[in-house]
């Protein structure tokens, strides 16, 4: 998860405030993949799909007007917070919204043939960025697909992203191109809903890749995993009025190592 999106690059550093729905910053600011490479959370540069399954107005709140409910919305971040701890903070109006996201947790998991968890690793995070790694995982824990990606035309990868992943170029000599994998990949996608943290930047990477080497894109449905789990997580941002996003629990920075940490939170989540 898709450490990386999911990702030549912009990198903010660990603690920096982004704004998930505010329509002109979002556009402005690069996204943090899994808020950052080394925090696990990513963002991406480009506007959300009016199509994309975790369109932004889906996750829209008002501003609290109560003041003790922004006291506590305020004050409700901790250590573990900070660390990227499975627990979450409550408040009482925030609690519809992280049932809704417990319920979206437990319709995966219990209709494991309709989903697929993929995550990516890439070589940045902009317009000129691609997949290098790529996993799918189904809910039930099962790995369908893990490669490396050999970019066609590109000499080597950027040191910030290879700082991360560890990925380079000699590692990718004997790797498949995207050419080559596309159609598998389609295959395994196909008639499932897409599941990735921080989906708009995974989806926009995959079609990055696709147009600079060639080979078929995904086309099936996504949804966010961050976006859920920042509703279910309920940590409030008074500043843009949305549920602050928060790195990804766990993971390694390879694409199935992050998907493996997805499963992991979706199953929390469904547990309550």
């Amino acid at each position: 998860m898709p450490g990386l999106s999911v990702i030549p690059a912009l990198f903010i550093p660990t603690g920096v405030k982004t704004s998930v729905f505010s329509q002109s910053s979002f556009r402005r600011r690069m996204c943090s993949r899994k808020a950052i490479y080394g925090s696990h959370t990513r963002s991406c540069g480009s506007t959300w799909p009016p199509d994309h399954a975790c369109h932004a107005s889906r996750f829209r709140r008002a501003p609290p007007r109560d003041r003790i409910t922004t006291f506590f919305r305020r004050h409700s971040s901790s250590a573990s917070a900070r660390s990227g701890s499975l627990e979450f903070a409550s408040t009482p109006t925030s609690l519809n919204d992280r049932r809704r996201s417990i319920k979206w947790a437990q319709d995966i998991l219990a209709s494991p043939q309709r989903y697929v968890i993929l995550d990516t690793e890439t070589t940045g995070l902009g317009k000129t960025a691609e997949v290098i790694q790529i996993a799918l995982l189904d809910p039930t824990g099962r790995v369908l697909f893990d490669t490396f990606v050999r970019p066609l035309k590109r000499k080597s990868i950027p040191s910030d992203a290879a700082r991360v992943h560890g990925i380079t170029m000699k590692i990718l000599k004997n790797a498949p191109s995207y050419p080559e994998i596309a159609d598998q990949l389609v295959s395994l996608i196909q008639h499932r809903t897409v599941i990735a943290y921080n989906a708009e930047c995974d989806a926009r990477l995959l079609r990055q890749t696709a147009e600079r080497n060639g080979g078929a894109i995904p086309t099936e449905r996504w949804e966010c995993a961050m976006l859920h789990y920042a509703q279910f997580y309920g940590e409030w941002n008074d500043d843009h009025g949305n549920y602050r996003w928060q790195k990804l629990p766990g993971g390694n920075h390879s694409a199935l190592g992050d998907c493996q940490a997805v499963l992991a939170v979706l199953q929390k989540m469904a547990e309550g």
